[in-house]
């Protein structure tokens, strides 16, 4: 091995035995901060999100559209809203909630959320 290498190393070794503090804030702090963060950001919470189904032809006597044909389907169907439930143990879980509404209700749903 080279001579001024190994001496290189040697003293590095030399100056982190003789400072406790670079002991600590070189390896204790940094897996200290890891774990701390990784405990503050790994909680699973439920997302909710609501999404508006516009009716596409309101004069009509055909009020359904495509999503909502579709959204009969799902269980949890109270006052004209649809509800889904997607699960998952990583990212925690999403409540989807579709309401059928003409376009000025979206428009006035959107308002609200902003």
């Amino acid at each position: 091995m080279n001579n001024q290498l190994y001496r290189l190393i040697v003293a590095h070794l030399k100056e982190i035995f003789r400072e406790p503090a670079v002991l600590f804030w070189g390896i204790g702090f940094p897996i200290l901060m890891a774990w701390g963060l990784g405990i503050a950001f790994s909680s699973k919470k439920e997302l909710n999100q609501e999404i508006a189904v516009i009716q596409q032809n309101e004069s009509s006597s055909i009020k359904k559209t495509v999503l909502s044909d579709i959204l009969e389907h799902f269980p949890g169907k109270q006052k004209g809203d649809y509800y889904l439930k997607l699960k998952n143990e990583k990212t925690g879980n999403v409540n989807l909630t579709f309401h059928e509404c003409s376009t000025s209700e979206a428009h006035v749903l959107l308002k609200k959320v902003q």
